[in-house]
């Protein structure tokens, strides 16, 4: 759905379905470019483009169905996951949607993917240890050991300079994130490095030429979660987790034509009464 949300004139701010409009936060999960956006996917599902597990399905599958070269589009902006099949993709524009709307919200322009890259604790009796081991990450050195491991081990030199994994990372049953996780933090999740043009920072990705694809359709500006104090961040947690509930099992049923969009209202009103508008407050409030 996020990869879709652009081509109907919405965003994805403050990592949630929000849309800053005439400066404010808009919570659109009631909008009537969501119930379009709902719409057409119903369609898809109806005319079997969309795969019948897609409402369902845990994400081991998914990959495993990327791997097995089952999947045509994706809105990953990274194919290693799958596999043998990864050179097969390439990038497309955003679709335009009824209004014309071309957004990508897929990929940002932050550098750490909005997630923070490490911390360093009160507890912890040596900081400044502590940020030159973090320091050396930043290093060319450092990165290859973070992104590609040991040569020789999980990755070679090439005959023309570059870096890149051996053959047993590539063929890991498992698939390339997992075998990348037994000998390096948390691939792809904010870790402490730089990511760069070189060769070296991902092996065979197309990251790079896909970002040409799509970069004037991002959005001009990311706004990240806010953070509240903590009487607020329990109040917050909780209208966000019914919120968020209630939007999810709608949505698959829309989706999957179990509940006909005659409903929609009455979906409205109870997204309402779960405190939609109190959310949205929280949210402004904090942006404020």
């Amino acid at each position: 759905l996020r990869a879709f949300l652009g081509s109907f004139g919405l965003d994805y701010q403050c990592r949630y379905w929000i849309s800053i409009e005439a400066g404010q936060p808009r919570i659109t999960l009631t909008d009537r470019r969501f119930r379009e956006l709902l719409l057409y996917f119903n369609l898809l599902y109806t005319e079997r483009l969309l795969d019948p597990e897609i409402l369902t399905q845990k994400t081991e599958l998914y990959f495993g169905k990327l791997r097995d070269g089952r999947i045509g589009f994706t809105p990953l902006y990274d194919t290693l996951e799958a596999g043998s099949f990864a050179q097969q993709y390439e990038a497309i524009e955003p679709l335009a949607g009824p209004s014309g709307d071309r957004g990508w919200h897929g990929m940002t322009k932050s550098a750490i993917g909005g997630k923070p890259a490490f911390v360093v604790t009160t507890a912890n009796p040596y900081p400044a240890e502590t940020v030159r081991w973090i320091d050396y990450f930043y290093s060319y050195e450092g990165s290859v050991l973070l992104y590609l491991g040991v040569e020789s081990i999980t990755f070679e030199k090439k005959f023309d300079g570059s870096l890149d994994y051996l053959p047993h990372i590539y063929a890991d049953q498992r698939g390339i994130t997992r075998a990348q996780g037994d000998f390096t933090i948390t691939p792809y999740g904010g870790e402490p490095g730089y990511y760069g043009n070189n060769p070296h920072w991902f092996p065979k990705t197309k990251v790079p030429s896909y970002y040409q694809v799509v970069k004037d359709f991002l959005p001009r500006y990311v706004l990240n979660q806010p953070m509240f104090d903590q009487a607020k961040q329990e109040r917050f947690s909780a209208l966000y987790s019914l919120v968020d509930a209630h939007m999810r099992e709608m949505r698959a049923k829309f989706i999957s034509g179990e509940v006909t969009f005659d409903a929609w209202n009455g979906y409205v009103q109870k997204m309402e009464k779960l405190g939609l508008r109190e959310l949205e407050t929280l949210y402004r409030d904090a942006l404020e």
